[in-house]
């Protein structure tokens, strides 16, 4: 090797080294993410230890010493964007992922118009609390209350969020502590809360969430995702109501993902209600945790992992993705402004949002003519899902894998390892096979009652269809066990049920 030329390539050299440290680094930014297989890693490894050792050689000659400097610099940034690019993609899923606690906010609220503005203000008061629900809640931050300003605090029970408000509404007490998950239940009541009341303080508690039935390996044996849609702006660990409700079945050997639907206002009994019946949407004020139960008890069977989504997260998604075709099966007009035309339409994240929420059967406030209400809403909450795998699955999206992930960094959590995550992108890089997604719903009857939560107030809630919900067990028992299902089949076994219904009653 002629050394003497190569100290006259100073620059040259200078270059071909720093390239060579940036794609060893893009390399080990690759082995840590692991989203591609070692083999293919390994051989990238090779293939650029030679084009390093290439580069060293066009430095050794007249003729290939100034595009050796231009190739190495091309490189240098290209492996530089790569790593950078590739750390905060494995930085985001850091953020996303593994997530094992919720965020439980109570705040001290009065009227507006009240003296006090502050908690210190307020010591002197008598505040309003729940009296059962939530209580664990309710009696950490009167600790913590207590335990910052040394005092006691004088309390008063009551059954529900919406006797509570009434209460501060009617001067019985002039400060309640209100667990802020049941702020847009109590709109429902009050739609002047926000504007007629404040905040004098906020404590947030800190819930431990435990996941033991998490898959052994999410590549090779079937799992369900519980996900859930929220609509909140604030962060997406606090605790809510769950608006969307849908759990996924996937077998990732049979590449097959069942959907199915479950109505907000489904009639179910939590795992916290002792046996009183309440509204799905309203299992997600005590956790997520208790959502997943509720649907573990209802479709008898495990949930292993969960997916949230507050609707601003819902909206970066689809813009990330540079929008998804996704199928209606009405022409309309939603209440947020965007029409919508019977078949594909094209949509970007707003237009996605506006789609997901509209029940058909209503447009701002009057009757459409249209069928399905609830039942189609989260048909169409199916239909955007969808759409959303297909885009996100497709070759072309997995290359900006990061700009997906940074999108909604801030917007989604699951309980799924960042490993686990990297897994399933792993295997749909390794064959690209499309996924088969069959759609179905539970179903239900439209009725008025009281609630674990609301034990004052009858209020609209779907009992449930027990034949589709039947159906929906089969059909998510025949995906863990590897058989290949359809929508035609889920309308088979409701009829079947129904059929075997109507026998025993008649021989009755």
């Amino acid at each position: 090797m002629n050394f003497k030329l190569l100290k006259k390539r100073k620059v040259g050299m200078i270059l071909v080294i720093l390239e060579s440290i940036l794609s060893l680094g893009f390399i080990g930014m690759l082995f840590a993410l692991n989203v591609l297989s070692t083999s293919m890693v390994s051989i990238m490894a090779v293939f650029l230890i030679a084009v390093d050792a290439f580069l060293i050689l066009t430095q050794m000659t007249k003729k290939t010493h100034k595009a050796g400097k231009v190739i190495a610099t091309i490189l240098g940034i290209i492996f530089a964007m790569g790593s950078f690019y590739l750390f905060k993609t494995y930085s985001t899923l850091g953020k996303v992922s593994a997530q094992d606690y919720q965020i439980v906010s109570v705040s001290a609220i009065a009227m507006k118009k009240d003296s006090a503005n502050t908690v210190k203000d307020a010591l002197g008061y008598t505040f309003g609390i729940i009296g059962v629900n939530d209580r664990e809640n309710t009696d950490n931050t009167i600790k913590s209350i207590e335990s910052e300003y040394s005092t006691t605090l004088k309390t008063k029970e009551y059954s529900d969020a919406t006797t509570l408000v009434d209460a501060l509404y009617n001067g019985e007490v002039k400060a309640i502590l209100f667990n802020e998950a049941n702020r847009s239940m109590v709109l429902e009541a009050h739609d002047d809360f926000d504007d007629a009341t404040k905040v004098l303080g906020s404590i947030e508690n800190k819930k431990k969430l435990e996941n033991d039935k998490a898959a052994s390996d999410v590549t090779k044996e079937a799992f369900s995702v519980y996900i859930s849609g929220i609509d909140t702006k604030g962060k997406v660990s606090a605790t809510s109501r769950s608006d969307v409700n849908i759990l996924g079945t996937v077998n990732p050997v049979t590449k097959q993902i069942l959907l199915i639907s479950t109505p907000r206002d489904y009639y179910v009994t939590l795992p916290n209600s002792n046996g009183v019946k309440d509204k799905l949407t309203h299992a997600g004020i005590y956790g997520v945790d208790c959502s997943m139960g509720t649907l573990e008890t209802l479709y008898d069977t495990d949930v292993n992992y969960y997916v949230r989504v507050n609707f601003t997260g819902f909206e970066k998604i689809v813009d990330a993705l540079g929008g998804v075709t996704v199928h209606s099966d009405y022409t309309f007009t939603s209440d947020w402004g965007p029409s919508f035309v019977k078949g594909d339409n094209k949509v970007n994240g707003k237009q996605a949002l506006a789609f997901a929420r509209q029940r058909h059967d209503y447009f701002r406030g009057k009757k459409t003519g249209l069928v399905g209400g609830d039942n189609q809403r989260g048909r169409d909450q199916q239909y955007l899902i969808k759409a959303i795998i297909n885009k996100a699955t497709s070759p072309s999206i997995l290359a900006n894998f990061s700009g997906l992930m940074d999108s909604v960094a801030e917007s989604v959590e699951t309980n799924m390892k960042s490993s686990e995550i990297t897994d399933l992108v792993k295997m749909q890089l390794s064959d690209m096979s499309g996924w088969d997604i069959v759609m179905i719903n539970a179903t239900g009857t439209g009725s008025k009652s009281t609630t674990f939560s609301m034990p004052s107030t009858r209020s609209y809630v779907m009992v449930p269809d027990e034949a589709s919900v039947s159906a929906a067990k089969k059909m998510v028992d025949k995906v863990i066990a590897g058989e290949k299902v359809t929508e035609d089949q889920f309308k088979e076994l409701v009829k079947g049920t129904n059929s075997s219904t109507s026998s025993s009653t008649n021989n009755q």
